[in-house]
């Protein structure tokens, strides 16, 4: 198990089927898509009771973790369950996607162009491999989308209704959901200006969402001091910054975007412009979601790709409106002129397309790759003395605890070299995962890029393993 987040997740859902206890007693983030994942080990445990695989719900095993990202699970099926969940909702937001677009639109082929763009995107692709609340949030944030543009188009009651569930359940798939909500209050005054004050539909559907989150998220009530605390903690995480994913977070944000989804933010941005000129609702619309949301998230200090991904959809559309204004453009030209713009089309088509693509199959391919955190178990199987007292920091290669007595810290240098000594560690086991977050802005990390170094001077190093690029340390302590 290398991802850091997953055991967590796992061992809050199986606690909740196994228990029948709905408070998750976790708060960091609402608790949608734990209940979800709850539900997912109904017919696994009932498949695997009758194959003979569980007598009782408590045969279903729990992860085993020395240090974060460092794990094991007995029972791979346990992680494949929820990657299952993960990967269905990643493919009912790209069909929820088109039929929303459709209906923006009335546009097939803008439906079709960007549901391909949020398919093949590297970002959603590798967000929908893991057990985690962000393929979620991109699912109900697209259904919030489509909600408003019925809200918008038609400006019914149960459309805003529909909307405000949308808008709680992203809500309570993820804190920063709730940004998907004001998108809503700004159509209403879109389609009644002065008048939306007196119009009460908006109420209802704020009500509504606070309703959806509330039954989705029903302990933010019955245990709100843990509630208000663990929100408080998370929103303190994002402002003063996580090693490694933090600082220039702006334009962090744009080389990200440039790198993995190709021009695509470009292409989005010229839209944008073009349809605040022009009044383009349908661009004005999309953009709307991506802008307050993207402006959101830029403010704080920790950044990271999965907190982008909500955003993306509405890049996708953007790219789409702008592609097909030029067709429609083209179309109208004489015989020449429409050749040569056929084929400029079909070149700009190629460069958002194929590097999206390119990217994606990397992603994929270095997720089936053997590191060193893979190598170098057996090493140390086979080199280490049974029983010796090991220390690894987070992201290490798992040691067998059975063999070995193993303590897991979040970064070695939490302690002094003389602590280890002190303590009789025999081994400490140092990973690239943590120590080169640090190593890759010296300036920022000064002390801990010198506590590392010292570390490193300390102790003798006896094997260094590189498989894929991936650096794994192993030191004597005597």
């Amino acid at each position: 198990m290398f991802n850091p987040d997953e055991a967590t997740y796992v061992e809050i859902s199986q606690q909740i089927f196994k228990t029948g206890d709905l408070n998750p007693h976790f708060f960091r983030y609402p608790t949608l898509f734990l209940y979800i994942n709850a539900v997912a080990y109904i017919p696994y445990y009932l498949i695997g009771n009758s194959l003979g695989f569980f007598e009782n719900r408590s045969d279903i095993p729990s992860p085993q973790r020395i240090a974060m990202g460092t794990g094991i699970i007995s029972k791979p099926s346990v992680f494949l369950l929820g990657r299952f969940v993960s990967a269905l909702f990643g493919i009912g937001a790209i069909l929820l996607f088109y039929f929303a677009l459709l209906r923006l639109t009335r546009n097939p082929y803008i439906g079709l162009f960007s549901a391909l763009l949020l398919a093949i995107s590297p970002t959603a692709i590798i967000s929908s491999h893991y057990i985690s609340p962000d393929t979620f949030v991109v699912f109900f944030g697209i259904l919030t989308f489509w909600a408003t543009i019925l809200v918008f188009q038609e400006g019914k009651l149960k459309y805003y209704i529909l909307a405000g569930i949308a808008g709680g359940l992203t809500a309570s798939s993820k804190y920063n959901g709730a940004l998907f909500l004001i998108p809503l209050i700004i159509v209403h005054f879109m389609r009644y200006k002065r008048a939306g004050f007196k119009n009460r539909k908006n109420d209802v559907a704020l009500i509504a969402a606070g309703l959806a989150f509330l039954v989705t998220t029903p302990y933010s009530i019955f245990e709100f001091d843990l509630f208000f605390k663990h929100l408080l903690l998370e929103a303190r995480h994002y402002s003063k910054g996580h090693p490694g994913s933090e600082g220039n977070t702006l334009f962090w944000y744009f080389r990200y975007l440039l790198s993995h989804e190709g021009i695509v933010l470009i292409l989005a941005v010229i839209e944008i412009t073009i349809g605040f000129i022009k009044k383009n609702r349908q661009s004005i619309l999309t953009a709307l979601f991506f802008i307050i949301y993207f402006v959101f998230i830029s403010r704080f200090v920790v950044r990271n790709e999965r907190t982008l991904l909500p955003a993306l959809p509405y890049l996708f559309v953007l790219t789409a409106i702008f592609i097909s204004s030029i067709w429609k453009s083209i179309i109208k030209q004489k015989s020449r002129i429409k050749y040569i713009g056929f084929i400029c089309i079909a070149i700009l088509i190629s460069l958002v397309v194929i590097p999206q693509f390119v990217q994606s199959i990397k992603t994929n391919m270095n997720l089936t790759r053997i590191d060193s955190r893979i190598t170098a178990v057996k090493w140390i199987e086979e080199n280490i003395p049974e029983g010796a007292k090991i220390a690894l920091e987070s992201y290490s290669p798992y040691v067998d605890t059975d063999k070995f007595d193993v303590k897991g810290f979040f970064k070695l240098i939490d302690q002094s070299p003389e602590w280890f000594t002190g303590n009789e560690f025999h081994y400490l086991i140092f990973s690239q995962g943590m120590f080169q977050r640090f190593f890759d802005e010296p300036l920022r990390y000064k002390i801990e890029v010198e506590s590392y170094n010292n570390m490193f001077k300390c102790f003798t190093l006896i094997k260094v393993f590189t498989n894929e690029n991936y650096e794994v340390r192993i030191y004597k302590t005597q």
